[in-house]
């Protein structure tokens, strides 16, 4: 008998609907000031925090299929979604670490944050401009590594703006939201059912 906990059920879909849906709202209302703003980064991290790496890792995955089915797939879809997974399940993995900062300073929880954002916004856009370069070269026929190492310079070179705006989100929001995971954590609410 395997024993579900409803709380992470019901916060897995609410954080897979919240960023998905956010995703398609930035790209249906044309946010061209806000250009490199992704927040669907900081809630696949958040899933992490909050339920563990087994269910990060199917946030970020599901979240990047579903905002997808919704604004069209491509090539590298799969691996973007394989990127965004391990994001959760590598944010679960540091569960521990991230709601041990809830003792300490502002200043240390926004700089610790801050650069998690800037991490996990670059090893997801190098693996997805990896997966990109492979694409494209691979259709060009020239798998050199001038093409690849072009293909993926360009890309990060172009995501600037989105390590830029999710080290900010990161420092500002997710401090303030540690108390809500640390009450999480302890088993504030919710219930548990078993499956057969």
């Amino acid at each position: 008998m395997q024993t579900i906990d409803t709380r992470k059920v019901v916060f897995a879909s609410a954080l897979i609907a919240l960023a998905s849906g956010l995703e398609i709202f930035k790209s249906l209302a044309g946010f061209t000031l806000l250009a490199g703003f992704e927040p669907v980064t900081f809630f696949v991290v958040l899933s992490g925090i909050l339920l563990g790496a087994r269910y990060g890792f199917l946030c970020g995955f599901l979240t990047k299929i579903i905002f997808s089915m919704y604004l069209g797939f491509y090539p590298t879809i799969l691996i973007d979604s394989i990127a965004f997974g391990l994001m959760g399940l590598v944010s679960g993995a540091l569960s521990g670490f991230f709601m041990g900062l809830a003792n300490k300073k502002l200043f240390i929880q926004q700089a610790v944050f801050g650069i998690y954002g800037l991490f996990m916004s670059f090893a997801f856009n190098l693996m997805s401009n990896a997966g990109w370069a492979l694409f494209v070269c691979w259709s060009a026929k020239d798998m050199s590594q001038n093409c690849l190492y072009t293909i993926i310079g360009i890309g990060l070179v172009f995501n600037t703006r989105n390590f830029v705006w999710n080290t900010i989100i990161f420092a500002a929001l997710m401090p303030a939201v540690l108390n809500f995971l640390k009450d999480f954590k302890n088993g504030k609410g919710g219930s548990t059912s078993k499956v057969q």
